[in-house]
């Protein structure tokens, strides 16, 4: 089968990827997202109010920390601001600021086809 429409080097690749006995896919945080997951804006910024919060701060202030923290060091350097803060309470922060208010955590539909690639 010829992919008229690929590149000499894009129809080799899709050529060698049919062959393969095992392959991963590794997708983006839309897949997470469709799921109902928060996107890592959203995620970053429920470590840090935890974060302020643990430390003391009320609810307003906490807020206005994890605003300040995403705004003056981008959301990957505010993630390392929030790990920091939580110390030993991530691990049970990021299951709740990941999972709470979820009653179900079900696969969205571009993680159903990925699943339905599998041939066994």
């Amino acid at each position: 089968m010829a992919y008229e429409w690929f590149d000499a080097p894009t129809e080799r690749v899709i050529r060698d990827v049919a062959d393969c006995d095992r392959l991963t896919f590794i997708v983006g945080a839309g897949t997470s997202v469709e799921a109902g997951l928060p996107d890592w804006s959203t995620l970053v910024n429920r470590l840090l109010v935890s974060g302020g919060q643990i430390a003391g701060l009320d609810p307003s202030e906490a807020q206005s920390f994890a605003t300040w923290s995403v705004s003056s060091e981008g959301a990957t350097g505010a993630g390392e601001i929030a790990r920091h803060a939580l110390g030993e309470a991530f691990d049970d922060e990021l299951h709740r600021a990941l999972y709470s208010g979820l009653d179900t955590f079900l696969p969205g539909s571009a993680a159903e086809a990925l699943a339905r690639l599998y041939v066994e």
